[in-house]
């Protein structure tokens, strides 16, 4: 799916890249969808990588905004082949009854993930936000996502930082220091 798309994920082609026969398939996975599924909430549950050690309690909130979002990045560039695949996945789940649950199931992942690294934040420094934690969680997934994708598009890993540079500005700015 790397190389040529999920569309192109046959069960044939997928059993011909493994090397297995196509029953193996069909004893391991019901469906295509299944397989899908599968790999959706592998990268849905992936830990994002662990800044809770790294968050001190005199950074501002800028820092340890950016400091969140840069390790958000690292991943997103680490491999963009998966992460196409993911995009792909994401989309197909919106038009693919067998995947529908999966678009929610993800938001709610992802929005969990930022929520958590927001509260540690405020934890760790004494900050708290001047609009509700969730609200805020909300509005920086989405952009962080869109950030993603734009770059899937442009691969322009300039622009892309400097949009989360603005965009951990603008969060730090509902943060409230004590």
């Amino acid at each position: 799916m790397k190389r040529d798309g999920v569309r192109a994920a046959t069960t044939r082609r997928i059993c011909e890249e493994a090397g297995v026969a196509q029953g193996a398939f069909h004893y391991c996975f019901r469906s295509k969808q299944e397989l899908f599924v599968l790999l959706m909430e592998r990268d849905a549950e992936a830990p994002v990588q662990d800044v809770r050690d790294e968050i001190t309690p005199s950074m501002s909130p800028r820092e340890c905004i950016a400091l969140l979002m840069d390790r958000y990045w690292q991943q997103v560039e680490k491999d963009p082949g998966e992460q196409l695949v993911l995009a792909e996945l994401s989309v197909l789940a919106l038009r693919d009854s067998a995947l529908s649950d999966y678009s929610s199931i993800e938001h709610r992942v992802y929005l969990a993930a930022t929520l958590q690294h927001l509260r540690h934040a405020a934890e760790r420094t004494g900050m708290t936000y001047s609009i509700p934690i969730e609200e805020l969680a909300e509005v920086t997934t989405s952009a962080m996502l869109g950030v993603s994708s734009v770059w899937l598009a442009t691969r322009d890993s300039v622009a892309a930082r400097r949009n989360l540079d603005i965009l951990a500005e603008m969060v730090a700015a509902y943060a409230i220091t004590p």
